[in-house]
């Protein structure tokens, strides 16, 4: 009677070793130099590559995961604002102006994010604000509104909150 013996499930770092094994090379037909004249420039100076860990060592699949994270925390923050500055956005995800601008076209596509941005003044509006756009002066008094969250819209000057569909 054999008994069988399960297999050690790996942790991180060692799938991720396994998955990357083999990806390092060293030239024989050219000087590293000649083939990557700026690695000097970089700051980075890596002598012996089998020491070196990867800082992020994220398969794919989790990097689909930690972006996907990053889209839903943007389309929280539109959504529960109603509207919100690019910029703030870019410091509270800690990401550029341009990776924002790609989450919120690749939230547009996926159908998920419906309002509209002004580039110009770098604001992002919900589909509620964009339902504002064209009346945005409050039943009560007449006065202008604002957006206060989602779904509502406040009167600054007598109170009033309007809620959207």
């Amino acid at each position: 009677m054999d008994m069988q013996v399960a297999k050690k499930k790996l942790g991180l770092k060692e799938r991720y070793a396994v998955m990357t094994r083999g990806l390092d090379w060293t030239p024989s037909y050219q000087k590293m130099e000649d083939i990557y004249p700026y690695i000097a420039y970089e700051g980075i100076k890596i002598h012996d590559w089998d020491k070196w860990e990867d800082p992020f060592r994220l398969t794919m699949d989790a990097y689909w995961k930690y972006q996907a994270e990053k889209e839903r925390k943007l389309l929280g923050m539109v959504q529960a604002r109603g509207q919100v500055k690019v910029s703030d956005v870019a410091l509270d995800l800690d990401a550029s102006r341009d990776q924002v601008k790609n989450w919120i076209y690749d939230l547009v596509d996926k159908g998920f994010f419906t309002g509209y941005i002004n580039w110009d003044e770098g604001t992002l509006y919900s589909s509620d604000a964009a339902q504002l756009r064209g009346n945005n002066k409050c039943p009560n008094c007449g006065g202008q509104v604002e957006l206060a969250g989602k779904g509502v819209v406040k009167c600054p000057y007598c109170g009033a909150e309007i809620y959207l569909s």
